[in-house]
């Protein structure tokens, strides 16, 4: 049900508000129907057993009938409506699982009267008609489940209901209904098994049904009222009231039957609370609590206070921690003192109950207060003990179930009223030599672990880098090369990851590549290759040797063909291939030719004759048209004579032309050309040619031996002549330069092949083209530096040298990717931190495997170098001053808790009301004085907070109540004046929204304390008053709910306590850790790591049998269970407590039976199952253990297989929606060792998807108590958190030492545990480094004290080692650390000695020593030192010393220093400090009688006679103290020259000597009264005439009188100068004079003026003074200012807080000296108080009454 989803805020109260509404026949308070919870008086008068139970509060006892008495007309009447009221005894077949009759009848039992009966209706006998066994099984249930009522709901529902009205719902009902009218609250007890129980009344009020009366004012009948019976007369008065009542109604009728049963009003209670006509003024409207749940507004998403802000927001003064609190609990505390609404989730075990401790603490003495709400009697008691153990109890008010007695409550508000005023402390040097060592110690840790440089590594970082380095040299055998680096303080991060990416690749590449300087591929600098590109360079390589091969033979060849010679490298191959090509082009010539000089040089001969040659080829190619013979003919004559005649003018007319024509058109084979120019054209073209002919035939002897053969005259082809030519010149050449000999001439002259040549040379060119193109691939690949190879280019390199590097790629080629990839990491290494380890690469020295440790090393001493150099803190660290500094902030820290209780109770103490007056009968102080004195008919507790609240929280402003008596006694009409500033809730998973309202109505902000994955609101509770079976416990867990935490939650921001207390192994708490909690907790491991001891077992009972469908109980489990508690006691007696848990109701009453049983055959063990000591045994179910701890938890599954061998996954709750919340519930109670009982094994249970989360983590708790397999967990022994904790755990090995790693399963683990040789399965040292543990809280009481000191308190030997001090002074630190470990080797061997000592005591011998002679409270049990070791508080006893906190982690080191204190305290004071001394100590008769010893101490007793003041101590309890002996002892060590006021030392014992000197510390400035002082002199000389003074002297008179007597009037101070001058009147010359005096001080500043009323301006000059005015001057009320007046009226009402309007005018003028109050007077102060009523400085109570308004 969504209630948010309402119309406003009224309708989802009002639907809520209907839930608690419960008027169906269903209630027993209506239908009262007699069952097996019942038991019916027979023939009892109920006036005389009311006289006798309560009006004599005497404990009666009921008796069966007799034995052969036949069963009466009722009995059988009951018999036939209840069945089950007659129980067989006959053996049931279930196999091992039944009782045998001698068992039934010993266990039902009945024990004899312990008293006689004597006369029939005044003894102390109740008569009943149930036979013995049946008596005693309903006693015996009905004990058991009242005492569960009143410890897991806070209120009592047995009641022996005494007189019931038969009535029917209406005129038409046919069915008479039966209702009781009176209920009287009583408890069934016994003190043995065996004894009888008895019944007695519970000292709470006698109430009338309510419900009742409500029910018939449906029918118009008023039931009359009825306080508290003092006599039989008025209840006899009563039932007659009630008979004439309902005297109108046929057939109802009043029968005085007595019943003792179950009854429950509450809800009812709780409905009318919230009824809106109840409340005064005010109800929902601009409540804060309501609105902030049903009508959030804002952001709920601020986080608030976070914990790792504690000591950058947190000072030691302004904080009040009483207990110690993790930072967690601090965040919750602090936001809480900042007012804000909260969720708190507490997981089990994480100090809930702790941190409301604190936080009453912090909120009371910032002055506000705390209503704290809990269900749960316990969650109120524990709070109430712890605060009671360290002195703070007294502010708190009790108002619960028992704890709501009327004489109770006002014994307590008298006690505590009357009790001395504490002297305050100062703790300034304290909270400097703090706040010192705390800034100190976070610095430390902050440098240590704060980045350093853009690389952001923190020292300790550093410290692992370089002790990973080390130990790697040190095991490799070699030193670590030294490097040093530029900056390296600018190094990034990623600059350094890069770089050791770099070092990595090139260590993988380079141990294929070392030694470097002897790697073929040095002087290469290839790019990334691939493996294709490898095959690629393979190939070109050989290729490249083949090539070389073939062209070394080549070359060879060629040179003997052509007698040239052979080329030695790549440059000379061009030359010589160019003369060989030139031999090869030769053709066969005579040696004259071939050796002719001619041709040395340009031969113009031969070019000549080459040039005719052309000529006469050019222009005979031109004479095709002429005669064969044309160039026989003399063609010259012929043209002159032809050019010429064409010239000329009409040529065509001309002979000579025409005859020239004809001639040479003979000459033409075919036509003559037309034109004359051509015709000239080819003449000349014929003259030409013939002069070419004419000059071959002049040279044909100089051709011939030019070109020999190849000379053919005008035939010879010039072309072939230029080539020749062309050849011979360079061939020439050749010869001439030597590069070829008279081989080569013979050779052309003989005739070469040319064709053999020509290959021969193609092939050299294409060997050197190829290798070449070889070189050039694989330069593209391998960018070779020739120069550096060969120290030239490599055309210049011999074919040997060549050869021989091609060879030697070859053979390295496998290498070549790693060559190549490791030039690449070169190129591209991201900064220059790699270069100083490369050159030593690259000058092979340094190990391949040694490139990252040698550069990590270097770096991380660079880098610690500057660190070093940067950090006074860590350049300045020594080991054993830090741990100093621990230390003192260790002792500092908890004396300053120790001291903070007394801070506290001294500042509360202050504020308590003075008694010092006679208050009015009608104040506040009044009414509560009134009360105290009287001896009966005390007003009840709803209507004297209803008078008095204002005052009670001055008195106890801490009131602790659960919702229920909040409804009770909290008057909503009352509302305003009884309200608190901070509601806190606790266990508020359990409780429903309806339930918390009225507690949220009356307060400002709530803390909702709870958890969300434990126990739902159920109907369980509400079945036990109503229904009929409520061991129908399936049937009532059905009814889960939605609780106000869920509802809050969703309103409030939330947070969660995280550090885990309880558990003193982890296997107890992990499981619940993982399920439910996301591993979210923060759990510290135990040093037992593999015991039986200690943990989660398993105790499988394969022949219990489940008894499916008939009992629904395992009764040989449950047989088991018992012996097994049994044996436990037997082994530890009183020293473990212990508790059963089942998973059902019939399963707890098996147990329970079967423990009663076995407890009448075994007495001897009686007593270790009794509920009188603390922590005392119990059997619960899941639904009521929630909020019980115990050393010991035994769970009873109960369920199991049947007897067919059948498991049915019905686990009742389990199988349904939160059922995994109860598992958690009870799987979390243990704190030291839980052992699981059942008849069937976690892999007997079958688990789908579809399975209920609670069977499948029921499935997963069993495997685990089984097996001890757990996900979350993991086996210590793997890697550590850093290098540096590997190098420590390094060093323990290599010592001997068999070391575990991260010891622990969530949230917190040890560093290092050295396993103890002694004692298997236990740690014997565990180390701890200031490593990212240490640093995961930034705060220092976590960090630095709360850790070691619950590790310490589970058993640990911490031994801590500075990362700092082993880095600087690793010898010492070594050694140190080794003294340690054999140090706790020896403590622990004789300590094992000691323990098998022990275990050879038998169990007759510890139960001698514990339980023998009674005195087993005062035996140090072992459970006292484990308590005092683990630093748990026992709770509180009065008979017992004021004890620690169970989840309060105080630790050895406190107890220790307690106890030498203590052994101080009795060399500094003879006298015992015993419980008496830390008492108020008892008066001197003689001291009290003493006049002389305060001025008003007779005004004050004659004034008082109607209040006797009491002695304080009378008031106090013997065992009852102001402190806990620790306190008083930490104040006689303090430095008694800072605590000793007035001669009496307040360290230890105030030495008051009487009632009024023990309030003269508390009274303060603001109400202190003192007589009117009348000023006596006036600081000037009297002499002369008044008005002849000068203002300026006559002012310094007016300022005396004024300084003295202000406020004072005017008149008054015309008289004091008039009598200081012997004047009896003071004419107007006077008084002008005194006026100008006046004006001249007030211009002076020394006095001020209001009316008639001069007031001192001077030191305190602004406060106003009260007198009392004892005659001189006389009490006028005209001549007192109404400021006085105002200021008297807050003392009033600051002394007897709130007065009516009358009293107050009366007190006030008592106050002033007025001994009556005569009308002028009472109307003056009324004035006044009207006055403070406007401005808002009073306000007037909804009773009338007038006080302070509520801030």
């Amino acid at each position: 049900m969504d209630l948010r989803g309402n119309a406003n805020i009224e309708a989802q109260v009002g639907t809520l508000r209907k839930n608690l509404l419960d008027l169906s026949m269903k209630n027993q308070l209506l239908n009262f129907r007699p069952y097996t919870r019942s038991i019916k008086v027979e023939d009892e008068i109920p006036t005389e057993v009311y006289s006798t139970l309560v009006l004599d509060e005497k404990k009666m006892q009921f008796t069966p009938r007799a034995e052969k008495e036949e069963k009466s007309d009722s009995e059988a009447l009951e018999s036939e409506e209840d069945p089950s009221s007659e129980i067989s005894t006959e053996t049931e077949d279930n196999g091992s699982t039944s009782r045998t009759p001698e068992e039934e009848s010993l266990l039902w039992k009945l024990p004899k009267p312990q008293l006689k009966v004597k006369e029939k209706y005044s003894d102390l006998l109740l008569q009943t008609n149930l036979t013995a066994e049946e008596l005693q099984k309903r006693l015996f249930r009905i004990g058991q489940q009242s005492r569960s009522m009143v410890e897991e709901q806070g209120y009592n529902i047995l009641y022996l209901a005494m007189g019931f009205l038969e009535w029917r719902e209406s005129s038409d009902s046919e069915n008479m209904r039966k209702a009781p009218l009176l209920l009287v609250p009583v408890e069934l007890e016994r003190k043995k098994v065996k004894g009888p129980f008895k019944l007695r009344w519970t000292g709470e009020e006698i109430i009338t049904n309510i419900s009742l009366q409500e029910k018939l004012t449906e029918q118009n009948i008023e039931l009359p009222e009825l306080e508290m019976p003092e006599s039989k007369d008025e209840l006899y008065s009563y039932f007659k009231a009630v008979k004439k009542a309902v005297s109108s109604k046929k057939d109802w009728k009043v029968i005085y039957e007595i019943y003792l049963g179950f009854f429950s009003f509450t809800k009812f209670v709780m409905y009318k609370d919230l009824d809106p006509e109840s409340w005064s003024g005010e109800y929902l409207e601009g409540n804060p609590i309501i609105n902030a749940i049903f009508d959030p507004s804002g952001d709920n998403c601020d986080e608030g206070f976070l914990p790792e802000d504690v000591d950058k927001k947190l000072h030691y003064k302004d904080v009040y921690h009483i207990l110690d609190a993790d930072s967690s609990q601090i965040a919750v505390i602090e936001d809480a003192k900042a007012g804000r609404n909260m969720v708190v989730e507490g997981p089990p075990g994480t100090g809930k109950s702790q941190t409301i401790v604190n936080l009453i603490a912090e909120l009371i003495s910032n002055g506000k207060t705390v209503l704290f709400v809990s269900e749960k009697m316990a969650a109120l008691e524990v709070v109430k003990s712890r605060l009671d153990g360290i002195g703070l109890g007294e502010f708190c008010l009790e108002l619960h179930s028992r704890k709501s007695k009327k004489k109770d409550v006002l014994n307590e508000l008298e006690r505590t009223l009357y009790k001395r005023v504490n002297p305050q402390i100062s703790l300034e040097n304290e909270f400097q030599s703090i706040e010192k060592l705390r800034s100190e110690l976070d610095e430390y840790d902050e440098v240590l672990h704060s980045p350093f440089g853009e690389i952001g590594l923190s020292p300790f970082q550093l410290f692992g880098m370089k002790e990973e380095c080390l130990n790697y040299f040190n095991d490799a055998g070699r030193e670590m090369p030294r490097v040093r680096f530029q900056s390296p303080e600018k190094c990034s991060l990623s600059q350094y990851n890069e770089t050791v990416s770099n070092l990595k690749s090139i260590q993988e590449l380079v141990r294929f590549l070392k030694p470097i300087s002897k790697n073929p591929w040095k002087n290469c600098m290839p790019t990334n290759l691939l493996p294709s590109d490898e095959d690629e360079v393979g190939s070109i390589l050989k290729r490249t040797e083949l090539s070389l091969e073939n062209l070394r033979s080549e070359l060879e060849y060629l040179s003997q063909a052509t007698g040239l010679k052979k080329p030695q490298n790549m440059a000379e191959i061009s030359e010589f291939l160019s003369s060989a090509d030139m031999i090869s082009h030769s053709k066969q010539m005579p040696l004259d030719v071939l050796k002719n000089p001619e041709w040395d040089g340009v031969n113009g001969l031969a070019l000549d004759l080459i040039g005719n040659l052309e000529t006469f080829n050019e222009y005979r190619s031109k004479l095709s048209m002429f005669q064969r013979d044309i160039l026989n003919m003399n063609v010259q004559p012929l043209l002159r004579e032809y050019r010429e005649n064409s010239s000329k003018l009409l040529r065509s007319f001309r002979g000579g032309y025409k005859k020239a024509k004809n001639h040479v058109s003979s000459l033409y084979i075919d036509n003559i050309p037309e034109k004359d120019e051509e015709i000239i054209k080819d003449l000349e073209c014929v003259v030409k040619c013939q002069r070419a002919l004419q000059n071959l035939a002049d040279h044909g002897t100089a051709g011939q031996s030019l070109f020999g053969d190849h000379w053919n005259g005008s035939s010879t082809d010039p072309e072939s002549l230029k080539e020749l030519i062309k050849w011979m010149v360079p061939f020439r050449k050749m010869i001439v330069t030597g590069k070829a000999g008279d081989k080569t001439i013979e050779l052309v002259s003989s005739g070469v092949d040319a064709e053999d040549l020509s290959t021969s040379t193609r092939s050299i060119h294409g060997y050197t083209q190829e290798i070449k193109r070889c070189i050039r691939e694989l330069d593209s690949y391998l960018k070779i530096d020739f120069k550096s190879i060969f120290g030239k280019g490599i055309e210049k390199v011999s074919f040997n040298e060549i050869t021989a590097q091609i060879t030697g790629y070859i053979e390295g080629l496998s290498s070549l990717q790693k060559w190549s990839q490791f030039l690449e990491i070169l190129r591209e290494r991201p900064n220059t931190m790699v270069d100083p380890i490369i050159e030593l690469v690259t000058r092979d020295k340094i190990e391949t495997e040694d490139l990252i440790p040698c550069f990590r090393g270097n770096l991380a001493d660079e880098l610690l170098r500057y660190v070093f150099n940067a950090n006074p803190v860590l350049s300045g660290f020594i080991a054993e001053l830090h741990e100093g500094k621990i230390e003192r902030f260790m002792d500092t820290d908890r004396k300053i808790i120790s001291l903070n209780r007394k801070r506290i109770s001294s500042k509360l103490s202050m504020e308590k009301p003075s008694l010092n007056g006679a208050p009015s009968r009608n104040s506040e102080l009044g009414i509560l004085l009134s009360e105290f004195n009287r001896k009966r008919g005390h007003m009840p507790i709803r209507q004297l907070l209803s008078n008095t609240c204002g005052l009670v929280q001055r008195i106890k402003p801490c009131f602790m109540m659960s919702p229920l008596s909040v409804a009770q006694f909290l008057d909503p009409q009352n509302s305003k004046n009884v309200r608190f500033d901070v509601v806190v809730f606790d266990e508020a998973s359990q409780v429903k929204p309806e339930d918390a309202l009225g507690a949220f109505l009356r307060g400002n902000q709530a803390v909702v304390m709870g958890d969300t994955r434990q126990l739902p609101p159920t109907s369980f509770f509400d079945t036990m008053a109503d229904a009929e079976d409520v061991e129908d416990y399936e049937l009532s867990s059905i009814s889960d709910m939605e609780s106000i935490l869920h509802l809050c939650k969703r309103s409030f921001p939330t947070k969660m306590l995280h550090w885990h207390y309880r558990s003193r192994h982890e296997s107890l708490i992990a499981l619940s850790n993982q399920e439910f909690y996301n591993n979210e907790l923060l759990i510290y491991p135990s040093p037992c790591h593999d015991t039986d001891k200690m943990g989660l077992n398993f105790q499988y009972l394969p022949e219990a049998v489940y008894d499916r469908g008939r009992s629904s109980s395992n009764r040989f489990e449950a047989k088991k269970v018992v012996e097994a508690a049994m044996d436990h006691y037997r082994r530890f007696g009183w020293s473990k407590s212990l508790g059963i848990g089942t998973f059902n109701i019939k399963q707890q009453q098996a147990i329970q039976e079967e423990l009663e049983l076995q407890l009448k055959l075994n007495s001897e063990v009686e007593e270790f199952f009794t509920e009188s000591r603390d922590e005392a045994f119990f059997i619960k179910n899941l639904e009521t253990i929630q909020g019980d701890e115990r050393d010991v938890i035994f769970v009873s599954v109960g369920y199991g297989k049947d007897q067919n061998g059948r498991l049915s996954l019905n686990f009742g709750p389990l199988n349904r929606d939160g059922g995994e919340r109860r598992l958690n519930v009870l799987i979390t109670r243990a704190r030291e060792r839980c052992v699981v009982f059942s008849n069937f094994r976690s892999r007997d249970i079958d688990v789908t998807q579809n399975s209920a989360f609670g069977v499948r983590a029921l499935k997963s708790f069993l495997e685990y108590a089984e097996t001890g397999h757990l996900e979350s967990i993991r086996a210590p022994g793997e890697d550590t958190e850093s290098p540096f904790e590997d190098s420590v755990y390094r060093f323990l090995v290599e010592n001997g030492h068999e070391v575990h790693k991260q010891v622990g399963c969530a949230g917190f683990r040890i560093d290092l545990a050295v396993l103890n040789p002694h004692a298997p399965g236990t740690y014997l040292l565990g180390v701890e480094c200031d490593g990212a543990s240490y640093h995961s809280s930034q705060v220092a009481r976590d960090r630095d004290r709360l850790r070691q000191q619950i590790l310490e308190g589970l058993g640990w030997t911490i031994y801590r080692i500075w990362s700092t001090d082993w880095y600087r002074n690793r010898a010492d630190a070594q050694k140190r650390l080794i003294e340690a470990i054999d140090k706790a080797s020896t403590a622990t061997f004789h300590e094992n000695l000691q323990e098998e000592a022990e275990d050879g005591m038998n169990t007759v011998q510890i139960i001698e020593e514990q339980i023998g002679d009674g005195t087993g409270d005062e035996v140090e049990t072992p459970l006292k030192v484990e308590r005092e070791t683990m630093g748990v508080e026992v709770p509180y006893h009065p008979n017992n010393e004021p004890s620690l906190n169970r989840d309060d982690p105080l630790n050895v080191a406190e107890l220790k220093q307690e106890t030498e204190s203590k052994a101080q305290v009795d060399t500094l004071d003879p006298s015992p400090v015993n419980s008496s001394s830390t008492h108020d100590v008892s008066w001197d008769n003689s001291s009290v009688n003493d006049n002389s010893s305060v001025d008003d101490n007779s005004s004050i007793n004659s004034s008082t006679d109607q209040y006797p003041v009491k002695d304080s101590a009378s008031l106090n309890t013997a065992n009852e103290s102001d402190f806990i002996e620790n306190d008083v002892v930490d104040d006689l060590n303090m430095n008694h020259d800072n605590y000793n006021i007035d001669g009496a030392d307040y360290g230890s014992v105030v030495d008051q000597s009487d009632l009024q000197g023990s309030y003269d510390a508390f009274k303060s400035s603001e109400d202190s009264v003192l007589d009117y002082e009348v000023c006596s002199s006036l600081c000037i000389p009297v002499t002369g005439e008044i008005h002849e003074k000068h203002p300026s002297e006559l002012a310094k008179a007016v300022t005396q009188i004024v300084e003295v007597e202000g406020p004072v009037h005017f008149s008054e101070v015309v008289r004091r100068i008039r009598v200081a001058w012997g004047l009896k009147k003071a004419g107007k010359r006077i008084q002008d004079a005194v006026l100008s005096a006046v004006v001249y001080a007030k211009q002076n500043g020394d006095v001020r003026s209001k009316g008639d009323f001069l007031f001192y301006n001077g030191t305190d000059g602004r406060k106003v003074k009260v007198r009392r005015r004892c005659g001189n001057p006389p009490a006028r009320i005209d001549l007192i200012c109404d400021d006085e007046i105002a200021e008297a009226v807050k003392i009033v009402i600051s002394r007897q807080f709130a007065t009516p309007r009358d009293e107050l005018v009366k007190q006030t003028s008592r106050l002033l000296g007025f001994k009556a109050t005569r009308g002028g007077t009472a109307s003056r102060i009324e004035n006044v108080v009207n006055w403070l009523l406007e401005t808002g400085e009073l306000e007037i109570l909804p009773n009338g009454m007038i006080n302070f308004p509520k801030q």
